[in-house]
């Protein structure tokens, strides 16, 4: 089965980028995954964090592009830092808004946040690491996206978290996950 990921499946691989899993030597020292920045939003492309979009960049198997892989290697996850704002299965709420759904589908599909904060799945706990944005969703705005976008440049990275209302254009993404249900 085809499903959207949930904001805490973003949020448990962006904590695997700060492990010697992901991107850190030792126990102390990490390095950021890089962005995204291709304008066109080809997956797999990367250069360094903080790149600007004009910036060279290079593709997934290139010394380039496993900058933005999460493990600084070609087998990590690539595409989490820039690129396209990503939506992820997490609401305030449960408002629907503009997401299109009728109704929200079964709770095992989506995170429910309840306040305007929250301590796990890389949101409070992580604000602000390498600079990355961070607004927890609101009644006007209630989905989550994550990632940033190839333009965000600073702001954007594993960490970065923003509320969205679900509208879509080209700069909008979101990414599925199989699951064996």
């Amino acid at each position: 089965m085809l499903q959207q990921s949930k904001n805490n499946e973003w949020g448990a691989v962006a904590y695997l980028t700060q492990s010697i899993y992901g991107r850190c030597t030792d126990s102390t020292t990490c390095t950021e995954v890089g962005i995204n920045n291709n304008g066109s939003y080809i997956t797999g492309y990367g250069a360094p964090a903080g790149s600007k979009y004009n910036d060279t960049n290079g593709a997934y198997n290139t010394s380039l592009g496993k900058e933005a892989s999460t493990t600084k290697n070609i087998y990590g996850i690539y595409d989490m830092s820039g690129g396209a704002y990503e939506y992820v299965m997490g609401v305030l709420n449960k408002t629907i808004g503009l997401s299109g759904f009728g109704s929200l589908p079964d709770e095992k599909y989506y995170n429910n946040y309840t306040g305007s904060s929250y301590t796990g799945h890389a949101l409070d706990e992580t604000a602000g690491w390498y600079s990355d944005n961070a607004y927890f969703p609101d009644m006007s705005a209630s989905w989550f996206l994550r990632g940033g976008h190839y333009g965000n440049t600073t702001i954007a990275g594993v960490f970065y978290f923003h509320r969205g209302s679900c509208q879509l254009d080209s700069n909008y993404s979101s990414r599925f996950v199989i699951t064996n249900e």
